[in-house]
């Protein structure tokens, strides 16, 4: 009889803390806060929430030059002090400004974005277990940055050439971006032609399907499991 008791004890309280994650608050990254951060660490004074500026890398053709402003580093050519110094000061800014409310980390993919992830420990280094949350991606063609999180909203930046962090920025991660993107890989490169930008005020929208999807997490289990677990015979 205590087992079976110590049993109904454990479900019951199982059931309650299902309850409660279903009615509490969930945590979404908000784009607009992480480019918002980016021009601040970058020293940029325009609105990153703005459309796109047309930006001085325009060629003849009216498509995109970067060689005119923009040099990329090759990997090999890269500082990674100056880097290292940078993606802190980047993550001290999007903690500051609560991009999510989750301790956040940056760190440079091999592809030449910036990854986002949860970072609860603090270090700015994606350790086991450590989620995914956003990537800042260079898109060249459209001369911009493009910010994306894992439920397909993306927010777009014009890039503006010309301060010494914002130029070798852009340079390290189209460098990286050309590195990785080569050969066979060439086909792979990111391209946001004809992708869909979100609005500058997608986050509410984002935060109620968050909220609506986790508690459909819980009903859905609860349908799974049925009554079965309240009943224990003879």
């Amino acid at each position: 009889m205590k087992t079976q008791f110590a049993k109904l004890s454990l479900l019951l309280s199982a059931a309650i803390v299902v309850g409660c994650d279903a009615g509490g608050s969930v945590d979404v990254i908000d784009l607009n806060k992480v480019l918002d951060a980016l021009a601040v660490v970058l020293d940029e004074s325009a609105s990153p929430n703005s459309a796109p500026a047309t930006v001085s890398v325009a060629g003849t053709d009216g498509q995109p030059d970067a060689g005119a402003n923009l040099a990329a580093i090759p990997p090999n050519q890269q500082d990674l002090a100056k880097e290292a110094a940078f993606l802190q000061k980047y993550a001290d800014k999007l903690n500051e400004v609560k991009a999510m409310s989750s301790p956040v980390g940056v760190a440079f993919a091999a592809g030449g974005e910036i990854i986002g992830f949860q970072d609860p420990n603090g270090n700015n280094v994606q350790d086991t277990g450590e989620t995914k949350e956003f990537t800042v991606t260079i898109d060249v063609e459209n001369s911009r940055l493009v910010a994306s999180d894992n439920n397909g909203h993306h927010r777009p930046y014009g890039f503006r050439p010309g301060g010494m962090m914002m130029g070798y920025l852009l340079g390290s991660m189209m460098g990286r971006q050309n590195s990785f993107y080569s050969g066979a890989a060439a086909a792979a490169r990111p391209s946001f032609s004809g992708t869909q930008m979100s609005s500058p005020d997608y986050h509410k929208s984002a935060v109620s399907s968050a909220r609506s999807r986790a508690s459909a997490a819980p009903s859905a289990a609860r349908a799974r499991t049925g009554s079965k677990g309240f009943s224990f015979g003879k």
